[in-house]
C-alpha cells in the first residue's frame, strides 16, 4: 500500500499544500503522513476512509487523518481541492484546542482511531455556506499557487475560518434546517450557471431545471443563498471577468462577451459599480 508524503507536495519550509485535481476513475487504497481535507468542487463520487463509505457531491468536505486508509472514485468527472496539512499546522494556533478534542476527538492526532469510532468524517456545505466555503478554498489555492509575500499567513487565516465552518457543520449534522430551503436548490444549478456565464441565463430557464415556477424559484434562491439570482449571476460574471483580465491577454471586448455581456457599455457600467474602476484600470493595476 502506498503512503503519500507531504514533502512530495510542499516545500521544505511549508506545512501545508493546496492542490486542485480531477478524477474520472478510481484512486486505490493508500495512506498519508499528513492530514487531508478534501473539498468537492464539481461532480461527485465515493470516498472510503478506513472502509467507511461516503457518497460525496459538490460542497461536501471529507476529513482524513494521517495513517488512515483512504481511497476514492469519481462518478464521471469529479473535481476537488486537497488541503494537505502536517499535524503541527492543526495546532492551537489554527483552531481552539477544545474544539479539536470535542469535535474530532483528537489529542496530538495519535488517538484519532480509537476515540473517533463511529464519528462521521464528512460535512456538507449548502446554500450560502457553499458559496462562502468554496470562496475560501479557491482563495487558499490561489495563495498557495502564487506564493506571494505573506501567503503562509493568509492561508492559515483562511484555513482557520474554513475549519471553524467544518466544525459547525459536524456539530449540527443531525439538526434539520428549520426553514427547509437549503436542499431545495441543488448545487447542480450553481454548476450550470458557472458553465454558462457566457450565455443568456434567464430566471425561467433556471427555474425549469428545478421544476419550480419562476416566482417560487426566485424567492427560494434568495432564501437559500442570501442574495437574488440576478446578484449572484452578476457576481460570478464579474469575478470571472476579473480573473480573465488578470490572467489572460484577451481584449476587454472579448472578456465582455466571455462573461455574457453583448452590450459593452453595460459591461463597463456594471464592472465599475462592482470594482470601483474600469476594466482597463483593473488590468493595469
Amino acid at each position: 500500500m502506498k503512503t503519500f508524503k507531504l514533502d512530495e507536495y510542499a516545500g521544505d519550509s511549508e506545512s501545508v499544500s493546496i492542490i486542485k485535481s480531477e478524477i474520472t476513475g478510481a484512486e486505490p487504497v493508500h495512506t498519508h503522513d499528513f492530514i487531508e481535507i478534501v473539498y468537492i468542487a464539481e461532480g461527485g463520487g465515493t470516498q472510503f476512509i478506513n472502509d467507511t463509505m461516503y457518497d460525496v457531491q459538490k460542497g461536501d468536505v471529507v476529513f482524513i487523518n494521517y495513517n488512515q486508509t483512504h481511497s476514492f472514485s469519481g462518478k464521471g468527472k469529479m473535481i476537488y481541492y486537497n488541503c494537505l496539512l502536517c499535524p503541527e499546522f492543526m495546532s492551537s494556533t489554527l483552531v481552539d484546542k477544545e474544539n479539536i478534542f470535542d469535535v474530532f476527538a483528537l489529542s496530538v492526532f495519535d488517538e484519532f482511531d480509537s476515540k473517533a469510532e463511529g464519528m462521521r468524517q464528512m460535512a456538507s456545505f449548502r446554500g450560502r455556506d457553499l458559496i462562502e466555503g468554496e470562496r475560501h478554498v479557491e482563495n487558499m489555492f490561489e495563495e498557495f499557487s502564487r506564493k506571494q509575500v505573506g501567503y503562509k499567513s493568509v492561508i492559515k487565516g483562511y484555513m482557520q475560518v474554513f475549519f471553524a465552518k467544518i466544525i459547525r457543520k459536524i456539530q449540527n449534522s443531525n439538526q434539520k434546517d428549520v426553514a427547509g430551503y437549503l436542499h431545495k436548490i441543488t448545487p447542480d444549478v450553481l454548476k450550470y450557471i458557472d458553465d454558462n456565464l457566457s450565455e443568456k441565463l434567464t430566471l425561467a430557464e433556471l427555474a425549469e431545471k428545478c421544476f419550480y415556477n419562476p416566482y417560487y424559484f426566485s424567492r427560494v434562491f434568495k432564501q437559500c443563498y442570501g442574495k437574488s439570482l440576478t446578484a449572484y449571476i452578476c457576481e460570478k460574471r464579474m469575478n470571472k471577468a476579473m480573473k480573465l483580465l488578470k490572467d489572460t491577454e484577451y481584449p476587454v471586448d472579448t472578456v465582455c462577451e466571455m462573461v455574457g455581456y453583448n452590450d459593452r457599455t453595460q459591461f463597463y457600467k456594471v464592472f465599475k459599480k462592482y470594482t470601483g474602476i474600469t476594466p482597463g484600470e483593473y488590468r493595469e493595476r
